[in-house]
């Protein structure tokens, strides 16, 4: 696995937290409310491959980079958790 991976970034609003696992594979935690829903992509088609590479190389606006606890706090807020 590339150094680069995995990767936590949040949007600066906080409703959104990513963990990057793989240029086509990602997990995004979206807050509504006081909870969580979560979107897991496993097999990223093309434009979401740039999506990745654009969130990775900070192109992809107003992203901030964060710990793994801050990621599975988020995750935590889940309704299976």
């Amino acid at each position: 696995m590339s150094d680069r991976f995995p990767a936590y970034l949040r949007t600066s609003d906080r409703r959104h937290f990513y963990r990057i696992e793989s240029a086509t594979a990602f997990t995004e935690v979206q807050m509504v409310g006081s909870r969580a829903v979560i979107h897991r992509v496993t097999q990223a088609a093309y434009p979401e491959q740039v999506r990745i590479a654009g969130m990775l190389e900070g192109t992809d606006g107003g992203l901030v980079s964060i710990t793994s606890e801050e990621f599975h706090r988020a995750l935590d807020m889940h309704d299976g958790k």
